[in-house]
């Protein structure tokens, strides 16, 4: 059941990145031709700001979910309907809390916009935005069953379908009334019916749980979340500050138009990136029932596994967006919104980094792991904004991208697998150097390789398709050739995936 449950999630969740994101990308195109890159960049700094907000979550959230693993596992309903309802009842809580908090931001939103919009239509389309948001908080105490009994490919479903629904009806009102108002209504209404949707599914699959009345939590379960919370707080400033404050630096020191650009750029590059975290966020629930039913060696060699596999799709899709995102971002929007050189470099550089956590930061969600480097988010995001404030002054665009590059690399690259390798494997941080350093010259190589082949410099449609088509095969056939005799490719591809990868001697549950 594992195994299904978690090809399951894989599946609708690369689907639900898929199928919209190709109608954002055209929703997105229409929105620059009809509204311009302002109104674009006043949109991407609300979201930014809205995603701040969340700080107020806390982390309780991820805490609860990770608590119901065990109970759900165990079929101990008492103790999971408990959980539910300690998490509906915070978020209720939360949702008023936002609320306020963002209704005191609206009259500071002038500092950030200054002259590029008018300063009260923006701050009407906060409010908007605002309802967006707390209304997503009083309904996602019931997903959380759903993620924690690996069935979140029920909810990606209705997701999906709603996603496209509201790209669909977005374009349409785009090309017809040339209304952001109208643009951002449409989100607010087709989110509102999608959590509706999903709350009746899960009221209708988990009542044994949800009609369970008057339970209270055992005082150890508490003090479990309690002390999860307090580290994942931590977490989440850091998470914050890289997410969200790219947007407001450059919003501040340059213009709205640029906030645009740079999230054009963000955009392509958070598919590629989407459809890895993903992957390794529906395989979290099947780590976590791995890592508490097997050995630590046993596990390891399952991370090994995860590990290869992250290493090949991040690889991938590194050589592709070097050869292939500015020959993209010309034909969709037009060479007036490309980056610099060095913008274009760095953007790269910082997806295969940030790439390559994916499956250490599943393992590490998975084992429980948020106490013991509660601090490191937090030299982190002081480590991303210093830095970023520094250089945009002197770099522009580049500059903001260097600090959340500097802060990742000298915190999280080697904090997270080192927490892994300690608590979950018992193993020294030395075999995961050798490893990522092995992957980074491989990823070096095939890039040199591309760099030097005679790829079409402006494309057409057609062109980059097929060129893109080539450097896939082109990857494939590399690593196949170099990889095929270890045991991780033996995994992968001669043998069948699902049953190799989470099955275990005892057989699934």
């Amino acid at each position: 059941m594992r195994t299904k449950n978690t090809i399951r999630n894989i599946l609708f969740n690369v689907l639900n990145l898929l199928v919209p994101g190709i109608l954002g990308f055209i929703c997105r195109r229409i929105f620059v031709a009809t509204l311009g890159t302002a109104y674009l960049g006043l949109t991407s700094l609300i979201i930014n700001i809205l995603s701040m907000l969340s700080l107020v979550e806390l982390g309780i959230g991820t805490a609860i979910v990770y608590s119901l693993y065990a109970p759900l596992a165990n079929e101990n309903w008492d103790e999971s309907s408990a959980l539910v309802k300690l998490y509906a009842k915070i978020y209720r809580v939360l949702a008023q809390i936002v609320a306020v908090v963002g209704l005191l931001v609206v009259p500071f939103l002038g500092v950030f916009v200054k002259h590029s919009v008018n300063v009260h239509f923006a701050q009407f389309l906060f409010v908007l935005y605002l309802l967006d948001t707390v209304e997503a908080y009083l309904f996602s105490h019931k997903r959380s069953l759903l993620n924690a009994d690996q069935k979140s490919y029920i909810a990606t479903s209705v997701d999906m379908v709603f996603r496209i629904t509201v790209n669909i009806a977005q374009i349409v009102a785009l090309a017809i009334t040339k209304s952001l108002v109208v643009y951002v209504a449409i989100q607010i209404t087709c989110n509102l019916v999608g959590n509706l949707t999903v709350n009746w599914i899960v009221d209708k699959k988990y009542k044994h749980i949800l009609s369970i009345r008057g339970q209270d939590l055992a005082p150890g379960i508490t003090k479990t979340i309690i002390r999860n919370v307090k580290a994942l707080f931590m977490h989440r400033i850091g998470e914050l500050c890289l997410g969200s404050t790219a947007s407001l630096v450059l919003s501040y020191f340059l213009n709205l138009s640029v906030v645009g650009i740079y999230n054009n750029y963000c955009m392509v590059i958070a598919v590629f990136n989407s459809i890895v975290v993903q992957i390794f966020t529906a395989m979290t629930a099947s780590f976590g029932n791995l890592i508490s039913t097997e050995s630590s060696e046993h596990t390891y060699e399952k991370f090994r596994v995860a590990y290869f596999m992250n290493f090949c799709l991040v690889s991938t899709m590194t050589v592709m967006l070097y050869s292939q995102l500015n020959p993209f971002i010309q034909l969709w929007l037009g060479k007036g919104c490309l980056v610099h050189l060095l913008a274009y470099h760095l953007f790269i550089f910082n997806f295969y980094t940030m790439g390559m956590r994916s499956s250490i930061g599943s393992f590490k969600m998975a084992g429980g792991i948020y106490y013991q480097d509660r601090y490191a988010p937090l030299i982190e995001s002081i480590l991303n904004l210093s830095v970023s404030i520094i250089l945009v002054k002197h770099l522009g665009l580049a500059g903001v991208l260097l600090g959340t590059i500097i802060s990742n690399c000298l915190v999280p690259v080697w904090v997270q697998p080192y927490m892994v390798y300690k608590y979950v494997f018992g193993k020294s941080l030395i075999e995961y150097i050798k490893i990522y350093l092995f992957y980074a010259m491989l990823t070096c190589v095939a890039l040199i390789a591309v760099h030097f082949g005679n790829l079409p410099i402006n494309p057409s449609w057609i062109e980059l398709i097929l060129t893109t088509t080539m450097l896939v095969l082109f990857m494939f056939i590399l690593y196949f050739l170099i990889f095929y005799r270890t045991k991780e490719m033996q995994y992968l591809v001669v043998r069948n995936f699902g049953r190799t990868l989470f099955s275990n001697s005892r057989g699934s549950r």
